[in-house]
């Protein structure tokens, strides 16, 4: 019982801790004329793909779940 309840108290503080963790913000999908069209991820991937004009970065997480983190203003 009591490692049953070291357990459930260690489960919860790192959950605590993960939630308190800062968050770097997501910048929004821009409201300019090259992005109004932009209603499917691959839309976005024809700027920003691998070989695009503006390709993302290596860190960028999975590029195929945009609107997942960027949402738009309107």
């Amino acid at each position: 019982m009591k490692n049953t309840a070291l357990f459930v108290l260690f489960v919860l503080a790192v959950i605590v801790v993960l939630f308190l963790l800062p968050r770097r913000p997501v910048p929004a999908i821009p409201q300019d004329k090259s992005h109004r069209q932009v209603l499917l991820e691959k839309d976005c991937l024809e700027c920003h793909g691998k070989d695009a004009q503006n390709p993302l970065s290596k860190k960028h997480p999975p590029k195929f779940a945009c609107f997942k983190c960027h949402k738009t203003k309107r």
